[in-house]
């Protein structure tokens, strides 16, 4: 590109707006898997920062009812810790309890496969329901797996009951079974 190509493209201010873009994209350090959080999700990125104090673990899944309650499996080594999270009225991010799973170890190795997953973030408007949902009602659910990699798979937003789901069923059934008891035993306290 000219010198005097490259002036005249800057007089235009689409071309300006492009070449500071072009600037700031390049100064991005991509790199940093510390800083990456499921993306469309606000409150998602909140409570993984309040919970890991910025840095996430190498590899959890998330998913949460109501952008309320929220449970976070993370995979350390050979076990899986379960972290419960509320959010208060007040916008208070608690962690609630967190232990180690003992049991269900094959689902929760298949909810720890990248492979199972899609790439891209699904909600109830996406082009995976172009053909049509069957049904879905319930509350609003989120989910994401964020493996070793730094990548977030298998990012939806749906509702509590949906059909077809993206989300592989007994990975899906089994943290909206454990999500649903834990809210229901802490409602009864």
């Amino acid at each position: 590109m000219s010198a005097s190509h490259f002036s005249n493209y800057t007089k235009q201010p689409k071309g300006i707006f492009l070449l500071i873009l072009l600037v700031l994209v390049s100064f991005t350090n991509t790199n940093n898997k510390e800083l990456q959080y499921p993306v469309n999700n606000p409150t998602a990125n909140k409570v993984i920062h309040t919970v890991f104090k910025k840095k996430a673990p190498s590899q959890y899944t998330l998913f949460s009812i109501e952008d309320t309650w929220f449970l976070i499996i993370e995979r350390k080594h050979n076990e899986y810790i379960q972290h419960f999270v509320c959010i208060n009225k007040n916008n208070d991010i608690k962690t609630i309890e967190s232990n180690v799973i003992k049991e269900n170890l094959t689902v929760l190795n298949r909810a720890f496969n990248k492979n199972i997953y899609h790439q891209n973030y699904i909600d109830l408007n996406a082009g995976f329901y172009t053909v049509g949902r069957k049904f879905s009602t319930g509350k609003p659910t989120y989910f994401c797996y964020k493996d070793t990699d730094g990548k977030i798979y298998g990012e939806a937003s749906l509702t509590t009951v949906i059909q077809p789901n993206p989300i592989d069923l007994s990975v899906y059934g089994f943290l909206l079974d454990k999500l649903s008891n834990y809210i229901k035993t802490k409602q009864q306290e």
